[in-house]
């Protein structure tokens, strides 16, 4: 990173007094957690700056930069800036003026949690006939002894060297039991920062294990005593059905000539010296004998798993119940027995062992040289898709503006994994709601989440920010404290739902209110009809008044009974959500409880039922709560299914947004305003309503738009320029990046990346065609409409001799076959493509690599332009700049996470 101001000779000095003074640079890792590194720094004259250089730190995604005269983390104040893999950072004398003449530098490496490169996606589908198997991931290789020490700290393999090393790092970790995998897996997630999968009698934490249940792991019996958390994000074993199916390549084939679908005898092949170890070659002829080989040294099945036939037995998750699978979609194995299932064979067996569908078992406490494992985790949706879109709407009098809600109430797992506790009274039961939290605890969860996901926090404390370890102690302590908590409304961070926002969404919504606007449920979530209101709520005559012994007693997990409207559960049940409204206001020290509760009858779980309590006195267990987050006016993307385009180009599914970036979502997240709406502005004066397009716009403000609205939303910048992928860096190291034609080819898009980016040509139009491909089509590029879902322009599109002069709010006219509006006319579309003179055709995905010197594709038509500019074929370019006009606009498309 450079930047444009020179340093001074005082600057030189000060540099030079820190260096001398044993100047360092140290590294730690703020998630996942690991142990803090000193490295040497190394400080030069570089023209008009000074340049800091450290060494890389492996697994680092990104730098937090750091001077100050402290030592003290908590002391550094903010960071001068943050670069992303780049391991030099120009320093400049304003950055650190107020320092005086002695200070170091520190930097905060970070490593995000994700999806590792070694763990493979298997697809769900239908298995063996009529078992629905959910997409998951497994490890692409067996659990090695090198990852198994990193962990646990010892090898117990029988493969390795007299002290302990292995003898090869690739060679499986054996000897270890079914209980030692469950202790790894637990500890593995909570190095990674996830939510552990496993708890023994209710715990998570192995070390709690062996302090309150010394032998836990040495009596056979004990196995059942392990439960598992089906929907935490952490490390587990793969059940038997998910062992099968993906050592099938997750490819089910009824008319195979092998058990179960299997396309192959073994993990993919026919051939098994061509994927499997086993006793036919396990001894290569060295003089060891027949043993354990490097994971991977063999070839992989086709999802590129490796050694699912052979070198070690793997233990799965289910207990043998004598016959598999079970006949219910996602199996999980037997509910009781002696013996743990283990599947794949091994280095030390003859080929029939070594089947996909042969299948071992053995007790929970063996060790044995020739029984591993390889790890699995959950598909986990991304915390978005935790949320429900609720379209505004009125209730009563009040106007209610769009917003996300949480499809469930806060789990104990989920609020474990933020706060580090589980209050509950229904304690040990991860997808319960969580319960025996005030009103202060909700907001500080919503707070560290918020600042665990990069999303900006909405609660603020008095004057001491938004961070809850700057709030003073007893801050949550005393009821009237609430009147000290703000929120900032326009944030994007999770707030608490205000009360007319919880009961617009536990009444459906927009989608209640327009099926029968005489009743919109103004009893319960989900129905006005009492004899059904069992099927929706956890209520007294379901869950209190069978007994203490019935296993619905108290809380149940989350999403057990049927939704409303909106697809929203237990907002009349289970337990009461706290808002963030008072009962009296501005502030009382009582705060609002919306919904029924496990305890209580259903006049107290109707949608219109309110009922206070303490702020921070008030901890029960039947008092929980729902996050809330803002959002645009409606739900804007749309789901493209890939096909074939063209006649020969294939095209991956993508989103695209269902309208035209508007005016307030512009402004929202430019702090600029650009855009045009009537033809005379001095006669006429703008309207009010941001649902116009934005225009104006260049190319290069598209691509800006599209990586400010994902670092915003805590997803990676699709877009880099000379590099960089912060906008703001842009401005300050490139001036005037934007306003020079030549620069766009500095731009480089990451396919990958789960930002926002433009469409490409192909995408837009396959998009405007409503992903369908018609050969036989009179309209070029077997398009099934001249337009974009019709013949008539006038039904989909606002062109010349129809706009009036004007642009048009997004979404007025009809949308194309997906639902898409306004790609015929409104406003020209830039889209990625450089200019390259023909339509892209015969490679997949193009990326239109045109030869134009400047020109940038737009699509679409517009409000000043004739029906001919609006046709879904009709294509055109203009430089970047090209001095924006008030007919360029843009809309925004993903890649499918």
């Amino acid at each position: 990173m450079s930047c444009s101001i020179k340093r001074d000779a005082m600057l030189l000095w000060r540099l030079a007094l820190a260096a001398l003074m044993g100047l360092f640079v140290l590294v730690c890792f703020a998630q996942p957690a690991a142990p803090q590194v000193n490295i040497e720094i190394m400080v030069e004259e570089d023209g008009d700056y000074v340049r800091l250089t450290w060494e890389p730190v492996e697994g680092a995604e990104s730098y937090n930069i750091y001077a100050s005269t402290e030592v003290d983390p908590e002391d550094w104040g903010e960071p001068l800036a943050t670069v992303g893999e780049e391991v030099t950072e120009y320093i400049t004398e304003d950055s650190v003026d107020e320092l005086g003449s002695a200070f170091f530098f520190y930097v905060t490496a970070f490593a995000e949690p994700g999806i590792p490169d070694w763990l493979v996606l298997v697809d769900g589908d239908l298995f063996n006939g009529d078992i629905t198997i959910d997409p998951f991931y497994i490890s692409k290789y067996q659990v090695t002894q090198e990852e198994w020490i990193e962990v646990m700290g010892n090898n117990p393999s029988h493969f390795a060297d007299e002290d302990g090393v292995p003898n090869h790092e690739n060679l499986p970790v054996e000897r270890v039991s079914w209980f030692d995998i469950i202790e790894y897996c637990n500890r593995l997630s909570i190095n990674k920062g996830l939510t552990p999968a496993y708890t023994y009698n209710g715990r998570s934490n192995p070390d709690d294990w062996y302090e309150q249940w010394p032998g836990w792991n040495e009596d056979r019996d004990n196995h059942t005593n392990v439960s598992c958390d089906w929907e935490a994000d952490g490390y587990r074993l793969p059940t038997e059905t998910e062992w099968h199916h993906a050592a099938n390549g997750a490819v089910h084939n009824p008319d195979s000539e092998w058990p179960f679908g299997s396309p192959f005898q073994y993990a993919g092949s026919n051939d098994i010296d061509e994927v499997a170890w086993y006793t036919g070659n396990s001894d290569i002829g060295d003089g060891q004998g027949r043993r354990t080989h490097p994971v991977g040294g063999l070839a992989h099945n086709g999802l590129g798993i490796y050694d699912m036939s052979g070198n070690v037995w793997e233990w799965v998750w289910d207990i043998d119940g004598g016959t598999w699978p079970p006949d219910v979609d996602n199996p999980h194995g037997a509910d009781g027995g002696t013996h743990r299932v283990a599947r794949g064979g091994l280095w030390a067996v003859p080929a029939d062992f070594c089947t996909v569908s042969y299948r071992n078992r053995n007790r929970a406490t063996v060790r044995s040289n020739g029984v591993g494992f390889r790890v699995a985790r959950n598909v986990t949706p991304p915390p978005e898709e935790r949320m429900v879109f609720v379209e505004g709407g009125e209730l009563g009098n009040d106007q209610i503006p769009s917003f996300y809600v949480g499809k469930y109430q806060v789990t104990q797992s989920e609020y474990e994994s933020v706060m580090g506790i589980n209050p509950s009274h229904f304690e040990d039961n991860p997808n319960n709601p969580v319960e025996m939290v005030s009103w202060f605890d909700a907001v500080e969860y919503c707070n560290r989440l918020s600042m665990r996901e990069g999303l900006t926090p909405a609660y603020s404390y008095l004057g001491n920010g938004t961070n809850p370890d700057d709030w003073p102690e007893g801050w949550n302590t005393v009821n009237a404290n609430q009147g000290n908590v703000s929120c900032d409304w326009e944030t994007d961070g999770y707030r608490l739902p205000t009360e007319m926002e919880w009961e617009f969404a536990a009444r459906g919504g927009v989608p209640a209110q327009e099926a029968d606007p005489s009743t919109f449920n103004d009893r319960w979530a989900g129905t006005n009809d009492l004899a059904s209101l069992v099927d929706y709520a956890w209520y007294r005559p379901n869950a209190f008044d069978v007994g203490e012994d019935h296993p619905n007693y108290g809380t149940n997990p989350v999403g057990g009974k049927l939704p409303n409207e909106l697809g929203l559960y237990d907002m009349s049940g289970n337990v009461a959500d706290w808002t963030w409204t008072s009962q009296w206001q501005p502030w009382g020290t009582f705060m609002i409880i919306r919904g029924g509760r496990w305890r209580y009858n259903e006049n107290d779980c109707a949608v219109t039922y309110r009922n206070y309590d303490n702020a921070a006195t008030r901890r029960l267990d039947y008092i929980g709560f729902r996050l809330v987050r803002n959002a645009p006016p409606r739900d804007r993307m749309v789901l493209v299914d890939g096909d074939q385009f063209n006649g020969n180009v294939n095209i991956d599914p993508f989103y695209i947004s269902k309208y035209q970036v508007t005016r307030a979502e512009f402004r929202d997240i430019m702090g600029a305003d650009w855009g045009f709406t009537h033809p005379n502005p001095g006669d006429q004066p703008e309207p009010t309503d941001n649902n116009y397009p934005a225009n104006r716009l260049s190319w290069f403000d598209a691509v800006e738009y599209c990586n400010r609205v994902s670092i915003r939303e805590g997803l990676t910048p699709a877009y880099t320029y000379n590099g960089r992928s912060n906008p703001d860096d842009w401005y300050e190291q490139w001036p005037g990046w934007n306003e020079d034609n030549d620069n766009h080819t500095n731009i480089s898009c990451d396919w990958e990346a789960d930002g926002y980016r433009l469409p490409t040509e192909a995408e837009w139009h396959h998009a405007a065609n409503g992903g369908v491909h018609d050969p036989e089509s009179e309209w070029p590029f077997g398009s099934p409409y001249q337009y974009a879902g019709s013949n008539d322009a006038d039904e989909v599109a606002w062109y010349s001799g129809y706009a009036g002069g004007t642009t048009h709010p997004v979404g007025e006219l009809a949308p194309n076959g997906l639902g898409i509006y306004d790609m015929s006319g409104n406003v020209f579309e830039w889209v990625w493509d450089r200019w390259g003179g023909t339509f892209p055709s015969g490679n997949d995905n193009p990326r239109g690599d045109g030869t134009h010197a400047t020109g940038r594709v737009r699509r679409g038509g517009s409000f000043v332009h004739a029906t001919a500019n609006s046709t879904v074929s009709y294509r055109y370019f203009s430089d970047p700049v090209s001095l924006p006009h008030r007919y360029y606009g843009f809309r925004v498309s993903r890649v499918i996470p």
